[in-house]
């Protein structure tokens, strides 16, 4: 922002249960993250992603917990890293990423021919990895849901996009 009035800027990821914040980790563009053990595979997000998660099994180790993360957090060795430690995550996926599987990745001129609500799904070490169809490609990780029972799934009668 060019006329913002202080350069510095924060950031505060959080971790939260049923609205209320459990820990948090202060970032900021200048020094960076907080001190915080490294681990070798994820990006400098997933390491708070995983420090923050890991506090949840120092609670609680009897419980079977899941994560919800936004895009920005979700990462393949992440996800595998915190199933590890027992705990399932799902979020939105980048199909830019390294690690998603090239028959998802689907290019802008065929995603309009394709059925709406089509879905497709890969499973890589144990992580899966979904398409599905919606007025565009919706790309999604998860370590908690499976992607081969159909018997299980919802519907819900909605109208299709002009």
């Amino acid at each position: 922002m060019p006329n913002k009035p202080i350069e510095l800027g924060y950031k505060f990821h959080c971790l939260a249960n049923r609205g209320y914040i459990v820990d948090f980790l202060p970032t900021s563009s200048k020094f960076g993250l907080d001190p915080i053990p490294s681990i070798p595979e994820p990006s400098d997000t997933g390491t708070a992603v995983y420090h923050l998660a890991s506090t949840l099994q120092q609670l609680d180790r009897q419980r079977a917990w899941s994560l919800y993360v936004d895009k920005f957090y979700t990462s393949f060795p992440l996800f595998k890293k915190l199933r590890e430690i027992g705990i399932g995550a799902v979020g939105a996926a980048r199909t830019s990423s390294k690690d998603f599987p090239q028959s998802l990745k689907i290019p802008k001129e065929v995603s309009s021919k394709l059925e709406y609500h089509s879905k497709g799904g890969v499973v890589k070490d144990g992580i899966g990895f979904l398409l599905w169809m919606d007025n565009k490609p919706v790309t999604m990780m998860t370590s908690i849901h499976t992607l081969r029972n159909r018997a299980l799934e919802v519907y819900t009668n909605r109208r299709a996009p002009r």
